[in-house]
């Protein structure tokens, strides 16, 4: 397991990000990679601690529902997250506070409660095609899955790729009204972040 303290603790961060996300992202012809997936038992206390001991800005927090949820072949109906995003050198952090029917996230806990890194993610304009071509190079697919609201639409698949590099990949494309684009972007994330944190209602639900 990678937690996140292991790397903030690296003396340079962006290098030994960057010492796990550069082999995988050449093996699989991929983009750089932009996010860090964190899973952690409670999202605002992670957050607390990274504005604690890093010295981030506070995370935008929101609760979400997820929409499309293929797991091993199987639909999985009515499950729910607590997300947060911040940001250090360059990299999206993605807090993830497993609630409601996510095992996919939840079986991942550190047992101690730690920041555990679980996976890192690119942004590709296809998701199916590139499900489609890494699974021609044996990459196989633990997760499908699809939300949104409105005119936002997110698709994610995360890929199984610990065997070779030892952490998850994911893949993700968001649209909003049908053009594809970072959401949430990070000045938004950070001035809702701020807010959110001055104005002591931490979580938006969605």
């Amino acid at each position: 397991m990678t937690l996140l303290k292991e790397l903030a603790a690296a003396g340079n961060f962006t290098a030994a990000v960057k010492e796990l996300a550069d082999p995988l992202s050449r093996r699989l012809n991929l983009p750089g990679v932009f996010q860090l997936g964190l899973v952690v038992p409670d999202a605002v206390a992670a957050d607390q601690t990274l504005q604690q001991d890093m010295a981030l800005s506070p995370a935008f927090m929101l609760d979400t529902d997820i929409g499309l949820w293929i797991e091993n072949g199987q639909t999985i109906v009515g499950g729910s997250v607590r997300y947060g995003f911040t940001y250090h050198q360059g990299y999206e952090l993605e807090l993830i506070e497993p609630r409601q029917g996510c095992e996919f996230y939840a079986r991942d806990m550190h047992p101690d409660g730690e920041i555990f890194l679980q996976h890192l993610a690119v942004r590709v304009s296809d998701v199916d095609a590139q499900i489609a071509r890494l699974g021609r190079l044996g990459v196989p697919l633990l997760v499908r899955g699809r939300s949104g609201a409105g005119p936002m639409v997110g698709n994610i698949a995360y890929l199984d790729t610990r065997a070779e590099f030892g952490i998850i990949t994911e893949l993700i494309c968001t649209r909003f009204l049908g053009i594809s684009t970072r959401l949430p972007p990070p000045s938004l994330a950070r001035y809702m972040g701020r807010r959110q944190n001055r104005g002591g209602n931490r979580v938006l639900s969605t």
